[in-house]
This record gives C-alpha cells, sequence and structure tokens, in this order.
C-alpha cells in the first residue's frame, strides 16, 4: 500500500497535542543543556 503524499492526510489531534508536548520538552532540555554550556564557556574566558 503506497504512502499518501506529504500533507494530504489527516492527523489525529490527540496525536498533534502529544507530538507538541514531546516538542517542547526536548525544547526545554536543550535550554537547560545550552545554559550549562554558556557558564562553562564564561568561566573559561574569565578565569
Amino acid at each position: 500500500m503506497p504512502l499518501p503524499q506529504r500533507g494530504t492526510y489527516q492527523i489525529d489531534r490527540a496525536m498533534r497535542d502529544v507530538a507538541h508536548v514531546a516538542m517542547q520538552v526536548n525544547l526545554a532540555k536543550e535550554a537547560t543543556q545550552l545554559e550549562s554550556q554558556i557558564r562553562r564557556e564564561v568561566r573559561k574566558l574569565v578565569a
């Protein structure tokens, strides 16, 4: 069975909600990691 063309199929709202929350969690985790990296770089600069 061939896959439908990109953008031509419906995605269940619950699935979109889960994807949205997962994206927000991933962004929050990445921001925390970036903050740590930036702090380490600043310490190197001022040491």
